[in-house]
């Protein structure tokens, strides 16, 4: 209506995400004015705000020219697009009705580099841009999600009734902050996606585990995720985890998990952690073992060559099975919280290289409600981000107390999954990650041998320093 003052906020996107993101702040009273390329989308949110009981004021309009002058200056613009060109096509449709001081925020999965090349772009326009890493899916969105928000401090600043809006709360704390500069709050995001790939893939290989080698039934491997739920384990995921195992299938008897494929698809941020952590020089081997089996997954039809491979395997005494998921739970335990401590090696190691001054301890904050990887375990990794080891998390005096109970486990559990033939990737690449830093000489002084035997590529001495080449006796022999 006329009378009415502009809204500030606008949202440009309506799919499921952006929809349900609108319909939460016309829940908070946050006017606000809506648009989307496809008007079967415009027309649908029309449709359910008659139905909806809101506080909030919305108008749906009908051009992208239209959008913009329905918004008072300065101007905040969420947009929820797909990630990649959509995102430089809107901003490109957007910039000719753009005013100095206006604020984009980019809501969507984008890639981290993608974001600083528009940061960049827009601020030599006088245009802010946000990026902002948003986690909770659907329910999330429409009930309050986790906001990692990267771009200059003083947008968030005035964008923060926005982020106010749209985050839910835990321990009494706001689950949206300001991560760094420009690409942070996309970083942080992607890696909290790689992290979640792994959290997935590490309860997928105990159910692996306990289905194949202690023969338990779906409802027993319900009930012990439900138990597991209740103690140290306390997540979203083995939340939900539990109750799949529990549910039927309405197309034919039985359980729904037999009959859903095993191959497992990826929309490209695991990758994408795993691409920048090479990038950064970051070992994420539980990340990376995560994307690599959904990548095997894929390989059905190689998957189900291999079955002629004769393979002896030893299984596990299922005469001992609450020893043994009492071993397991320890060992999902403490490879979750090693792909935490993965992951936020990653971020600090970022925040570094990009000077975003991350603060780990504020990130963890933001995980701790709304977001996938929600879990209990955060807040004993809240205390060892604050305790601030000079060299590494996973050195700090609460995660060692943490981890130092279930290593004589975790180990079993990886040696009797091998020797029975399962594989427990993300499991055993977390439990040799942490092997290879406990240990003080790894063998890579004999790579560093061959580097300088077949390349001349020098190396470094214990006893001195220096760099160091050797002419190595040849290889040739007559014998």
């Amino acid at each position: 209506m006329s009378h009415l003052p502009k809204p500030k906020t606008g949202l440009i996107g309506l799919g499921v995400m952006g929809r349900n993101l609108a319909l939460n702040l016309l829940n908070h009273q946050v006017p606000l004015a809506v648009y989307s390329y496809a008007q079967r989308e415009c027309d649908d949110f029309a449709a359910s705000l008659e139905s909806a009981a809101l506080q909030g004021t919305a108008e749906v309009t009908n051009s992208l020219t239209n959008f913009v002058a329905s918004l008072d200056r300065p101007r905040t613009i969420l947009m929820m697009v797909t990630a990649g060109d959509a995102v430089d096509s809107v901003i490109n449709d957007l910039l000719p009705h753009l005013s100095a001081g206006d604020i984009l925020i980019d809501g969507g999965n984008s890639h981290y580099k993608d974001t600083m090349r528009r940061e960049v772009m827009l601020k030599e326009r006088s245009l802010n841009f946000i990026g902002t890493g948003i986690s909770g899916g659907e329910e999330g969105a429409r009930n309050g999600a986790s906001l990692m928000v990267g771009g200059s401090l003083n947008a968030f600043e005035i964008a923060k009734p926005v982020f106010a809006a749209l985050s839910t709360e835990a321990k009494g704390e706001p689950c949206f902050g300001h991560v760094g500069s420009d690409g942070a709050g996309h970083f942080v995001k992607m890696v909290h996606n790689g992290i979640e790939y792994g959290v997935m893939q590490l309860i997928a290989e105990s159910y692996h585990f306990k289905k194949h080698q202690l023969g338990e039934s779906n409802q027993e491997i319900a009930e012990t995720y439900a138990e597991w739920n209740q103690r140290k384990l306390r997540s979203y995921l083995l939340e939900i985890t539990a109750e799949i195992f529990k549910q039927q299938d309405t197309e034919a008897d039985g359980d729904l998990i037999d009959v859903i494929s095993d191959r497992a698809g990826q929309k490209g941020t695991g990758r994408w952690t795993v691409d920048a952590a090479m990038e950064l020089g970051v070992p994420v081997p539980g990340i990376a073992a995560a994307v690599t089996e959904r990548q095997i997954s894929a390989l059905s039809s190689i998957r189900q060559a291999t079955k002629s491979f004769a393979i002896e395997t030893v299984s596990v005494d299922k005469t001992n099975q609450n020893v043994w998921n009492h071993k397991l739970e320890n060992a999902l335990y403490a490879s979750v919280l090693l792909m935490y401590v993965q992951g936020l090696s990653l971020i600090q190691s970022a925040s570094e290289e990009y000077d975003w001054q991350t603060d780990l301890s504020q990130v963890i904050r933001l995980w701790r409600g709304g977001c996938i990887i929600r879990a209990e375990m955060l807040e004993s990794l809240v205390s060892a981000a604050q305790e601030k080891h000079p060299l590494h998390l996973v050195l700090t005096r609460i995660l060692q107390g943490e981890l130092q109970p279930c290593i004589q486990d975790w180990r079993e559990v990886v040696a009797a999954s091998i020797l029975n033939g399962s594989p427990l990737p993300a499991m055993a690449g977390s439990l040799n990650y942490l092997c290879s830093l406990h240990t003080a000489h790894l063998p890579l002084n004999l790579v560093q041998a061959q580097r300088d035997y077949f390349g001349a590529h020098s190396y470094e001495r214990r006893d001195k320093p220096g760099v160091f080449h050797t002419e190595w006796t040849s290889a040739d022999t007559d014998g």
